[in-house]
């Protein structure tokens, strides 16, 4: 089993006892696990901080960028979320913000920042040679209309 899941969910539905739990499983943040045998990717990552959110948020940043197909994203990148009442939380950057209509999309059934929300988003935020770097790298793998 290499799911991610919420532990509380799992065990009201039967699926595991709080026993099996606490002994087969660790926690990547409150109530929401993985099997301890697995060593966790960006991508168990997002989607163990995405239900962590109470699967309120939209993935942004690096953690969309590599769902979206961008190579370059490094596993240890702490995961962003948008989400509104944000809670901070180790591993994770939180941000308390608006999304227009249609600055939202879903990959692998996730709700994340499209990726012109995304470049536009480091355009505005990072320094000039680390935003060039990830908007490259995010052209790569999608292609999208870019302003001049």
């Amino acid at each position: 089993m290499r799911e991610i899941f919420v532990g509380s969910e799992a065990i009201a539905s039967g699926r595991l006892t709080e026993h099996e739990l606490r002994r087969w499983c660790r926690a990547l943040y409150p109530d929401v696990y993985l099997p301890k045998a697995a060593s966790p990717t960006l991508r168990d990552r997002t989607e163990a901080a995405w239900l962590w959110s109470k699967r309120r948020a939209v993935i942004a940043g690096v953690a969309a960028a590599a769902l979206h197909g961008a190579q370059w994203a490094d596993a240890g990148h702490p995961v962003e979320l948008i989400a509104p009442s944000a809670r901070r939380h180790e591993g994770l950057i939180v941000r308390n913000e608006t999304l227009a209509e249609g600055e939202v999309t879903k990959v692998a059934g996730l709700p994340m920042t499209t990726p012109e929300r995304t470049a536009s988003t480091w355009a505005g935020n990072l320094p000039v040679d680390d935003a060039i770097a990830r908007i490259d790298a995010l052209l790569w793998a999608v292609r999208f209309p870019v302003a001049t």
